[in-house]
């Protein structure tokens, strides 16, 4: 959910409207139309074709929450997405809304016009964010104001209050009087110290709009129109529109039966001649396009540079929580974590993700006619879309582009539950709903294919009872492939989702296979997935040969930061498998998928890949929290939350979380904790120990954490803390860092000792990314 801002409802001056023409001619200069557009399916994905935003528009239009919407979305620089639904103006007549609507985007304009003109100043050198206000504005150095930088005007944080009496200042010195609102802002008495407190202020920006004024002497419209809409090509965007444009404008509020139909809907905009720094700007759909892909692109479109990177990256990024220099920073569990956005209290919405290169503009007039209704739901449900339908694509979604590889052939499938297309199909269905193509076995790893077996349980050979082919276990009598369990495949096929950890054991079903598949002639296909911890982070210590198992058979890091279809290609080429035999393999890839990405930011739901592996948060902490199955604490199974918490009977809950948050561990915090198991170690026997909250998931070092977390509790209890030697050592992939613990070796030594190794991994896995 994006921050709620505080919009305040105000009594309306009621001004008088030129109202032109009705439903007859609708008169507008010429402008970017649907021709104008790159391509409106220009990315190969097929999105929304069920409708799903449509209809929500349109059941947010039957329920009065607005007239009508217009919403447009992109990806990289192509519109994918743009339709208009409704109507700009039911009272008093009825116009059906258009793609190129116009409309009154109340505070969004804050950052369109008011934060960029601030950061066009920035660049030029002529203003300083750490500026006093008085500087520019001495009327305004008091009352407590007068340390209220340009930071904090721009950041919410000034100590101004939200608003001011709009009515008051009407009554008293007219309906336009933008000098007289500026001396009230200048006059009041701040409510809290500068920096102290975020209060989302429309007095902020006013008094930044009298600033761009008083420092380029240049109104705000002006400057904006001359630096950012006209440079950009925003041909409909700018502040007091012409008459030529009204009857192209999306209404507002209706006051005496006449709607605002461009004129400021915002009291304090409308005392200020509608050129305002909280309010005022106008624009369509497409040119907010051009907008949010020149903030997406470093402050560039199509050769024209607005912005510095620097820049950008004030105005977009987080400054203080939640907020940057112009924008709310958004916490939508669909978007990426530097995603940014801003609504309008007219109705008005965008959103950018700089990691996905996504943004969702949403235009509604839900103010029209009477101010009652909200674009809240629809914002949400259409951003919910957005992130779905925009997904990931999988090498199983993919697959149609590769049915060659299949076509006449014999397929054997080694898969579990996690294998499903974006539409729900597993890929069992996918391969027995193809022509020429015939499945013949399926494999299931360690937990079964349906993944309903706990660790380290063998599983029997079964049948499908659908598809009535054999389903060979891997995890049982046989690890790898037999010849009697091939005869009948042509082709191999590895499609599972992993979890990112080196001792997670379904890579090692693939590379076995892979050995079979080549020692027999078979072909090897591995439909990729994402890394769920991303694709960049890569942490832990290079496995030893000697440890060589099951839980870990290549010398790679704890964390690899790989995908299994990039592990495949290592693999193989790296004469890891068996004799150095090569598999005849082929990787489909993914397509969308970037290695910044967490599986959260996918837009592919998240399948429990195992009993233990509930959701995502599970598997951000378990490369180091699986280091206690080599110990006699419990790591959490046997309850709601394995691996999320940990402890033994005899730990001491409060001690240990306290010992443990004094190491300041980067991006985790430790609460007490108290569990009784009901499997596994200390089964049905009440522990006390530690829950983990990940507070920065892009800080954390599980792996590192896991093993602090061992030596803490290894230190205060020694006599009753227990080493699974064996598993403990075959985990880590070496013995160094039990003797560590035990010898009392500084860890963080031991840690920047691995770094060299962990360089020369890196330089290896370079030839193997295909992201």
């Amino acid at each position: 959910m994006i921050r709620k801002m505080t919009e305040l409802k105000y009594p309306f001056i009621i001004l008088l409207l030129l109202l032109i023409g009705g439903e007859g001619c609708r008169q507008r200069p010429s402008g970017p139309g649907p021709k104008d557009v790159v391509s409106e399916t220009g990315l190969g994905y097929q999105p929304f074709v069920d409708g799903k935003i449509e209809n929500a528009v349109q059941e947010e239009i039957a329920k009065g929450n607005c007239a009508g919407a217009v919403v447009l979305v992109g990806r990289d620089d192509e519109i994918v997405y743009w339709k208009a639904l409704g109507q700009e103006i039911i009272i008093p007549h009825r116009e059906e809304m258009t793609k190129t609507s116009v409309f009154d985007l109340a505070s969004v304009s804050k950052p369109v016009g008011t934060a960029t003109s601030i950061m066009i100043l920035l660049d030029r050198k002529q203003i300083d964010l750490d500026d006093y206000v008085g500087k520019f504005l001495p009327a305004f150095a008091c009352e407590g104001k007068e340390k209220v930088q340009i930071f904090h005007l721009l950041t919410h944080t000034s100590g101004l209050a939200a608003y001011t009496d709009a009515k008051a200042i009407e009554k008293e010195h007219g309906s336009v009087c933008p000098e007289m609102v500026i001396a009230k802002i200048c006059s009041l008495k701040a409510l809290n110290a500068p920096g102290e407190k975020f209060r989302y202020s429309c007095l902020n920006y006013i008094t930044l709009g009298k600033i761009v004024e008083v420092i380029s002497g240049k109104k705000l419209d002006e400057f904006a129109a001359q630096n950012i809409f006209k440079p950009l090509g925003m041909k409909h965007t700018g502040y007091n529109p012409p008459q030529t444009w009204r009857n192209d404008i999306a209404a507002t509020e209706v006051v005496e039966g006449k709607p605002y139909r461009g004129v400021v809907h915002d009291p304090l905009a409308r005392l200020m001649a509608g050129v305002s720094g909280n309010a005022g700007v106008f624009s369509d759909a497409y040119d907010l396009s051009i907008y949010c892909r020149m903030l997406l692109n470093h402050g560039t479109y199509k050769n024209v540079k607005i912005l510095s990177a620097n820049a950008v990256n004030l105005l977009t990024a987080a400054q203080i929580p939640g907020h940057s220099c112009g924008f709310h920073i958004s916490s939508n569990m669909y978007a990426s974590d530097p995603a940014f956005a801003h609504k309008g209290y007219t109705g008005t919405y965008l959103l950018c993700d700089p990691i996905k290169n996504i943004f969702i503009i949403l235009l509604a007039n839900r103010v029209h006619p009477e101010d009652k209704g909200t674009i809240n739901p629809l914002r949400d449900r259409i951003t919910e879309i957005v992130f779905r339908e925009l997904s990931v694509q999988t090498g199983l979604d993919k697959i149609s582009a590769y049915a060659n590889l299949f076509r006449g052939k014999r397929v054997g499938i080694i898969t579990n539950h996690t294998a499903y297309t974006r539409s729900g199909k597993h890929i069992a269905q996918v391969f027995a709903d193809m022509k020429d193509t015939k499945v013949t076995a399926l494999f299931g790893p360690e937990h079964g294919i349906y993944g309903l077996a706990e660790d380290a349980i063998h599983i029997e050979d079964q049948k499908d009872p659908l598809l009535g082919v054999p389903i060979y276990s891997l995890y049982g009598k046989h690890l790898k492939p037999t010849a009697e369990m091939l005869k009948n495949v042509d082709v191999l096929v590895f499609d599972i989702q992993d979890i990112g950890a080196r001792f997670y054991t379904y890579v090692y079903t693939m590379s076995l296979a892979m050995e079979a598949a080549a020692e027999m002639g078979k072909e090897f296909v591995v439909l990729d997935r994402p890394n769920p911890l991303n694709g960049v982070n890569v942490e832990g210590n290079i496995l030893e040969p000697e440890y060589s198992t099951f839980v870990g058979l290549y010398p790679i890091p704890v964390r690899h930061g790989m995908t299994v279809g990039e592990l495949a290609r290592m693999f193989n080429s790296q004469g890891w498998l068996k004799n150095g035999i090569k598999a005849k393999l082929t990787v489909v890839p993914m397509k969308g998928w970037k290695r910044e990405l967490w599986y959260k930011q996918t837009g592919l739901d998240f399948i429990k890949t195992s009993p233990n592996m509930p959701d995502l948060e599970t598997a951000t902490i378990y490369p180091g929290l699986c280091l206690l199955e080599g110990t006699n604490l419990s790591e959490g199974r046997g309850t709601s939350s394995p691996f999320l918490q940990f402890g033994a009977p005899w730990i001491n809950a409060e001690e240990l979380t306290a010992n443990l948050n004094a190491l300041a561990l980067p991006g985790v915090k430790f609460g007490p904790a108290s569990f009784t198991p009901t499997m596994s170690k200390h089964q049905n026997v009440e522990c006390f120990g530690c829950r983990i909250d990940v507070t920065d998931r892009n800080l954390l070092e599980p792996y590192w954490s896991g093993i602090q977390i061992v030596n803490a509790i290894y230190q205060m209890y020694p006599k009753k803390f227990e080493w699974k030697t064996r598993h403990f050592d075959r985990l880590c992939g070496s013995s160094e860092i039990r003797q560590a613990i035990v010898n009392q070796t500084s860890l963080e030594e031991l840690k920047r000792k691995r770094q060299s190794d962990l360089a020369s991994f890196l330089e290896i896995r370079k030839k193997y990314l295909l992201y």
